[in-house]
């Protein structure tokens, strides 16, 4: 996956906020049987966290595909009618599946030192 750098950002620096959200995200994805719900707003705060981290790194539609997706929005509209219990199933389902789908996307982006791919700005002294 391609990410585009803001001006003046720095290609170590930009890695190294992806390495961490993409830590963060594994982090989400591993803890024990918390419920449903509580598990939602994990999520979602990890993705608050992550587009501000993101946001002074790199462009918003890669943001927007990393980070605030259909599924984000989604469970971000529904967050206050997801709370009954009768939907815990649903809400972990989803949950689980948009974790796994952020780390993967992520992962994606971070590639390795060596093969990580940069498009435009200060970071794009490597391009493929």
């Amino acid at each position: 996956m391609l990410v585009t750098p803001v001006p003046g950002a720095h290609r170590d620096n930009v890695l190294k906020t992806l390495r961490s959200v993409h830590m963060a995200a594994g982090s989400i994805d591993g803890r024990g049987p918390e419920d449903a719900y509580g598990r939602l707003l994990t999520y979602l705060v990890w993705a608050n966290d992550s587009v501000r981290l993101l946001t002074s790194q790199i462009r918003g539609r890669d943001i927007d595909r990393l980070v605030r997706t259909r599924t984000h929005q989604t469970l971000l509209d529904g967050v206050g009618h997801l709370a009954s219990s009768s939907q815990q199933r649903l809400v972990n389902g989803l949950v689980s599946l948009e974790i796994e789908q952020r780390i993967a996307a992520l992962g994606d982006a971070i590639g390795t030192p060596s093969r990580t791919r940069w498009r435009g700005g200060r970071a794009g002294s490597r391009s493929s």
